[in-house]
């Protein structure tokens, strides 16, 4: 049998907060919730009135430290992701925190030192990187399938009302450090670092919200550019997400990166992809017929990432995302967001 690993949830104000718990909570084989912090004391209120988190106990930050878990999973607003992670990495827990991390540099650098000091795992909660057309691309990039990567466009715009929009100025960036920071992601572990990034962030000025609420950033390579485009004032932008990946041997384009089969369910969700290879003299083909089309799903975004951190936890599974490369994933995160370095 697996061991079961004790957790506890730091915050409840991220977006992801219920469905990481939920899914720790589904995974009854592989975790043992302990219980819970939120530090703010309305937004803990709030909670006690929720299902799941009903469930559990609320206990106090010092009183996780007493009950040595073996992870914790860190869920405050951005702000404060990097504040409690570091905090666990201190204790020499195994952290799972939510993305992108707060907005210090400073701070996230001393949790990397941290982690590696400690020698724990620490996984950031990239739902994408558990998408399975992702992963998908993924394998025909590494055997080679592809080609030469010179190309992606990612895009991933919603529609906020004004209040979430004014909210945004409370991060830099805006959108492009609350959703860009999933493409960027995405363009990075597909293509690795870029030379430069050159950000255009905007607020818009609709409804007259304060944040940056219109961003775009591009991305500069030896052999190209690819570009990262969050919006948050996009008509039906959920539906139209999507990553479209160009090599010198084939195109993979995912459309919508996430759609539900039923209304709101984030456990049950599909993607379709189309891609086209070249011929072996390198030609392409003009026929529809030849585009490959795939369809993934149902597939759910937190019960895979979940899972994947206890195996890291316990040893069974390497985490292929380095402390290393979170550092310089969220340093590039800052660039695209118009914070010098």
């Amino acid at each position: 049998m697996k061991r079961r690993l004790k957790v506890a949830q730091i915050g409840t104000l991220h977006d992801h907060a219920i469905f990481a718990f939920e899914a720790v909570h589904k995974l009854m084989d592989e975790y043992e919730i302990v219980g819970y912090f939120e530090p703010d004391e309305i937004a803990r209120k709030k909670t006690k009135e929720n299902a799941v988190y009903s469930q559990y106990k609320h206990i106090d930050l010092e009183k996780i430290w007493d009950l040595h878990p073996d992870a914790v999973i860190i869920e405050t607003c951005e702000r404060d992701l990097s504040k409690y992670a570091l905090m666990c990495a201190e204790h020499g827990i195994s952290v799972h925190m939510d993305k992108p991390g707060g907005i210090d540099l400073g701070e996230f650098e001393q949790l990397i030192a941290m982690v590696k000091q400690k020698n724990i795992i620490f996984h950031t909660g990239y739902m994408y990187r558990y998408n399975p057309a992702l992963q998908k691309a993924q394998a025909l990039i590494r055997n080679g399938k592809l080609g030469e990567i010179y190309s992606i466009e990612a895009q991933m715009s919603c529609t906020h009302p004004r209040e979430k929009r004014d909210w945004l100025s409370n991060l830099p960036g805006g959108m492009m450090f609350y959703l860009g920071c999933h493409l960027i992601d995405i363009i990075l572990r597909f293509q690795g670092m870029p030379k430069r990034v050159v950000p255009y962030n905007f607020r818009s000025g609709f409804l007259h919200a304060s944040g940056e609420d219109n961003t775009f950033c591009l991305f500069e390579y030896e052999n190209g550019v690819s570009f990262a485009k969050t919006a948050a004032i996009e008509p039906g932008g959920f539906a139209r997400r999507q990553i479209v990946i160009c090599g010198t041997r084939g195109t993979y384009e995912i459309k919508p990166l996430e759609d539900y089969y039923n209304e709101n369910e984030i456990s049950n969700l599909k993607t379709d992809v189309r891609y086209t290879f070249a011929n072996e003299d390198g030609t392409y083909s003009w026929k529809n017929s030849d585009v490959k089309k795939e369809k993934f799903g149902p597939f759910d975004r937190y019960i895979p990432m979940m899972s994947a951190f206890a195996a890291m936890v316990r040893g069974e599974m390497e985490n292929q995302f380095t402390p290393d490369y979170e550092l310089e994933l969220y340093k590039t995160v800052l660039k695209c967001c118009d914070i010098k370095i």
